[in-house]
């Protein structure tokens, strides 16, 4: 591949592209380049490019008056996330660097799912790039193991997973930490940072607990990953503990040495059955996310139950919402301005879909 930039023409590795290196028009599928100069020189492709053309310069001053920087909520190796407040509704903002960020906010923005946080728009200056995204009042999955539905928060990742597979792609990071809650206790992924495309080559990522084998055995990664990583996620919900335990190296020879998973809590037969389905080692001979979904297990929940917990545009979320506004106003002080300033530093360019 090329360089975009018709007075560069630099070759660019498939390395480079298979790990996020290279340089790509957020806007632009098919626009690269092997540095920030050359993107920013290509006056030939910002004259034609739809996205740059609708790109609205934002006044730093009234950026300040309409969004307010509340605390950080969380933070990965891509970048930060703050909970923020715009109008009187809470959002989740995440910083990352511009030159690591460009794929997760292609597939993000395009990305509409009941289970899947919601992505608004960005914000992006020289050096970074601030994804404006839908708060989710009750954290993480992990902070609430013991407070959730199993049945239902499995089964609505399951849906949200087989969506992003019939748009073709594969999440590659799906764990706890991934997953957060909104105030009636549905699941939501996020943090599509080593989410791709199931035809690129994918590079070794992931966390060891939720990793399936063949990530480690750099064998070709699919869909079936993801089944992996449910499988997982369903077991830490219901043993209380992960797969797989230890150090790094002994996580991993775990997981190349793994054959059926160990029951000591979970005595059900059916979910027994459905995670020796799931865990299997051979991709080839791992149950598809639609068998999953077409099990006795996840058929067996009721129908009026999961009504329940599918219901995140009602009134009462907004409600919750203000509750935590006011505490979140009540507790902020003189530097709150100050803390904003310091994460944005400058003027950017501001985006909605």
């Amino acid at each position: 591949m090329i360089c975009s930039f018709d007075l560069c023409n630099s070759s660019i590795s498939l390395d480079s592209l298979i790990k996020g290196v290279t340089i790509q028009c957020l806007w632009c599928p098919n626009a690269f380049y092997c540095c920030d100069d050359c993107r920013l020189s290509d006056s030939k492709h910002q004259s034609k490019c739809r996205g740059i053309q609708q790109t609205v310069l934002v006044d730093r001053q009234n950026i300040f008056k309409e969004m307010q920087l509340l605390e950080q909520i969380g933070q990965g190796s891509f970048g930060t996330v703050h909970k923020i407040l715009i109008q009187g509704q809470l959002y989740a903002l995440k910083k990352m660097n511009k030159h690591q960020c460009s794929k997760e906010v292609r597939i993000h923005k395009h990305l509409n799912h009941k289970n899947i946080i919601q992505f608004h728009y960005f914000i992006e200056d020289d050096e970074y790039v601030y994804i404006i995204m839908e708060y989710a009042t009750q954290g993480t999955l992990t902070q609430n193991r013991e407070n959730c539905d199993i049945q239902n928060i499995f089964i609505q990742l399951c849906e949200a997973t087989l969506y992003l597979h019939e748009k073709g792609i594969i999440h590659r990071d799906l764990k706890p930490d991934n997953i957060v809650l909104d105030s009636f206790w549905n699941p939501k992924i996020c943090d599509f940072g080593l989410a791709t495309y199931e035809s690129v080559i994918s590079s070794f990522s992931g966390t060891f607990e939720f990793m399936a084998p063949e990530v480690i055995k750099n064998l070709p990664q699919t869909q079936k990953i993801d089944v992996w990583s449910l499988a997982a996620i369903l077991y830490w919900l219901l043993e209380g503990k992960p797969l797989v335990q230890g150090n790094q190296i002994e996580k991993m020879q775990q997981i190349l040495d793994f054959k059926k998973p160990q029951f000591t809590l979970i005595s059900n037969p059916f979910i027994q059955d459905l995670l020796n389905q799931m865990l299997v080692p051979d991709p080839d001979q791992r149950i598809s996310l639609q068998g999953v979904l077409n099990h006795k297990w996840t058929l067996s929940i009721n129908t009026i139950e999961k009504e329940i917990y599918d219901r995140s545009t009602q009134p009462s979320v907004q409600k919750q919402q203000q509750i935590e506004i006011q505490q979140q106003l009540h507790k902020n002080d003189s530097s709150m301005l100050q803390k904003f300033i310091s994460l944005f530093g400058c003027g950017g360019r501001e985006k909605q879909f």
